[in-house]
């Protein structure tokens, strides 16, 4: 305090933040319509004066956190008038909107950056990446002409817009001279864990985000065979693929990292166990396919290190206990979940068999539409069909069948090998921290698995900024040691 006080020049931010916060305090006290505009101009100012103030790894954290906070977002959007003739309608804005801007000032803000002698993309990604923009400029070109709205053109092709800028954004912010792998990582694993806590919280004092009376949309529930209920609306729907992205992430510190496993082996047990708590099928079945992965890729190193493989039998330890005391302690729930999980093995609830015969109708109507028109229908949901059958929900429900839709066949291939080649690429590139090269490998085959399930990579807004700080991670930190 001395040494501030000493100093006849206060730093910039700090004189800012005063400014802003008297700003505030004036607002709150005055009248209602100078007020509001007073606490929204000065709290605006504010956030983005931290945006640029915060530490890197501190950053990245909160925007992992306003990522899986959507769910209050989607509940509560910002609503603004259109900006006529162009947006005839209301514009609805989110926090993940909000998250680009902060991204990009941010990224364009005067930090000192490290330089690295390579691209992250060489001509064959970049033609693939540009191959499937261009796709997405003619499905919304196509949408335009067939009367589609401006303001619903822009949310239903969001993910032209969310993958680059926020990928970008997040390598500029990881490239910032004194970021440390090992801080970033510890505070997006404390971030998760902090989401994991407050769902357990919400679990014990039984506080559900969904309405049980609504007579639309039931996520919170899964109805078993056996007739029971079992419940899964606590904390925040739009935190689900975290639980596992981050268990591919510790599942991958553990086996790559080339350190003592510590504590991430309880951790990796805790977001394993969040993941199956979801009972979304989409999200086990992805992680599952990463952890598949992950284990292929640690057989598969040029020196076989028997250690590697050897940490995952106290994690299979843990998880044997943590599953006979959940069988003894709640057999309904654990046959439940048993059923939810080996659907193959185990009988179906009516509804459960309905679920799965409603997403193959999806994708069987994806294909139908790709067949018939191969660069796809437009972003326009009510265009009329090939087969002159309405979309009947569908999209929503698969993301494969919502490409195939909106682009055809032409931007499914073309996702498809921008995936593929960023993957590509990410082997050429230096390793980085030892376990983040296999995880993009992992966290990507949950993405796409997922896909099956729901519209996640094309219309979830939390998903698109999950799937580019993986991309921001993996491409950022490239030239770092763990």
């Amino acid at each position: 305090m001395r040494a501030v006080l000493a100093n006849p020049r206060l730093p910039l931010w700090q004189t800012t933040a005063v400014g802003l916060s008297i700003l505030l305090a004036y607002g709150l006290v005055s009248s209602a319509w100078a007020g509001t505009i007073v606490v929204l101009l000065a709290g605006g100012a504010l956030v983005l004066v931290l945006t640029v103030w915060l530490p890197p790894q501190i950053f990245v954290a909160a925007s992992l956190a306003l990522l899986v906070t959507f769910q209050l977002s989607a509940e509560h959007p910002f609503v603004f008038g259109g900006i006529r003739p162009f947006v005839p309608g209301d514009i609805l804005l989110y926090t993940s909107d909000l998250l680009i801007v902060f991204v990009i000032v941010r990224a364009l803000a005067p930090h000192p950056r490290r330089a690295v002698d390579w691209s992250i993309l060489d001509i064959p990604t970049a033609v693939a990446l540009g191959l499937w923009a261009l796709m997405m400029i003619m499905a919304a070109a196509r949408g335009y002409q067939a009367g589609t709205p401006t303001e619903s053109l822009a949310r239903l092709g969001d993910q032209v817009v969310y993958y680059p800028i926020l990928a970008w954004g997040f390598v500029r912010v990881l490239r910032e001279r004194g970021v440390s792998a090992t801080l970033v990582g510890k505070a997006l694993a404390a971030t998760a864990l902090a989401f994991v806590a407050y769902t357990a919280f919400e679990r014990l004092t039984h506080q559900r985000f969904e309405d049980p009376n609504a007579a639309t949309g039931h996520l919170g529930s899964v109805v078993t065979a056996h007739g029971i209920t079992l419940h899964r609306d606590y904390g925040f729907y739009s935190a689900y693929d975290l639980y596992g992205l981050a268990a591919l992430a510790a599942i991958s510190y553990l086996l790559f990292a080339g350190r003592p496993a510590g504590p991430i082996l309880p951790v990796a047990g805790i977001f394993l166990g969040a993941s199956a708590l979801t009972l979304v099928r989409g999200v086990v079945f992805g992680m599952l396919v990463g952890v598949v992965l992950l284990t292929l890729l640690a057989f598969r190193t040029r020196r076989p290190d028997r250690r590697q493989t050897q940490r995952l039998l106290p994690l299979a330890g843990l998880l044997a206990v943590v599953v006979v005391l959940f069988s003894s302690i709640s057999p309904s729930s654990a046959r439940g979940m048993a059923e939810r999980f080996l659907p193959g093995l185990t009988p179906q609830s009516q509804a459960s068999v309905q679920t799965a015969q409603y997403r193959q109708q999806a994708l069987s109507f994806g294909f139908h539409e790709a067949n018939a028109r191969p660069f796809g229908n437009g972003l326009a949901s009510n265009v009329a069909s090939a087969q002159g059958l309405a979309e009947a929900g569908f999209l929503a429900h698969s993301a494969w069948a919502t490409m195939l839709d909106y682009t055809g066949w032409a931007g499914v291939l073309a996702f498809l090998s921008s995936v593929f080649l960023l993957i590509r690429r990410s082997t050429r590139l230096p390793d980085g921290p030892g376990w983040l090269k296999p995880f993009f490998v992992a966290a990507f085959a949950l993405l796409l698995v997922e896909g099956f399930g729901s519209d996640s990579i094309v219309g979830q807004p939390w998903v698109l900024g999950e799937a580019a700080l993986v991309i921001g991670l993996r491409f950022g930190l490239a030239d770092l040691d763990g």
